[in-house]
């Protein structure tokens, strides 16, 4: 993978300032510990086997995950379909959660995005990640087998316990809350 596995990054914003009178300047540090978390992952179509599914650096986000299907397959316009990704994985912590994306340049130049728009991994999911891919082209787009199609990315998430209770609107969010602040 890389040469060390844990660095530390010191990030200063005492530098921070505006000249906008609305947004104070301040002065804080983050510290922030960087170790890989092991996932346990299994290869499950062996012509998966020729490729390294390890991120190539710290600043890689996402695990490439390719079309598992056994011949080209044509996805029409507008049409929807679950290929399988070949791989299973198991997250060692409860606290952390899988985001199946979509692949930039695939879902700008060919259309093909992610039927569901994200798919959520959960941390006690351990069977074969399914993509949904949909062609949101007015083409019909060819999946040939082992095309990179989504990406996997791990992150943490806080466990939450909902609580009953009366929820205090903001008024003007309230109101007007898809599109409220603008494109501007």
């Amino acid at each position: 993978m890389f040469n060390d596995n844990k660095i530390s990054t010191q990030i200063d914003y005492s530098k921070v300032s505006t000249s906008n009178k609305d947004i104070p300047t301040f002065s804080t540090t983050l510290a922030i510990t960087r170790q890989f978390l092991p996932v346990t992952f299994e290869i499950i179509d062996p012509r998966l086997e020729q490729f390294d599914f390890n991120p190539k650096s710290y600043a890689t986000a996402g695990i490439d995950l390719r079309a598992c299907v056994d011949h080209v397959t044509t996805l029409q316009a507008g049409e929807v379909k679950l290929i399988g990704s070949g791989l299973k994985f198991q997250c060692p912590l409860n606290d952390m959660v899988g985001f199946l994306l979509p692949r930039s340049g695939l879902g700008h130049k060919e259309g093909i995005i992610l039927g569901n728009g994200t798919g959520v991994i959960d941390a006690d999911y351990t069977g074969e990640v399914m993509i949904s891919v949909w062609n949101r082209s007015n083409e019909s787009v060819d999946i040939k087998p082992l095309d990179l199609i989504a990406q996997l990315v791990f992150i943490p998430k806080l466990p939450i316990g909902l609580v009953r209770g009366v929820v205090k609107e903001n008024h003007q969010r309230a109101v007007n809350g898809f599109g409220i602040s603008g494109m501007k």
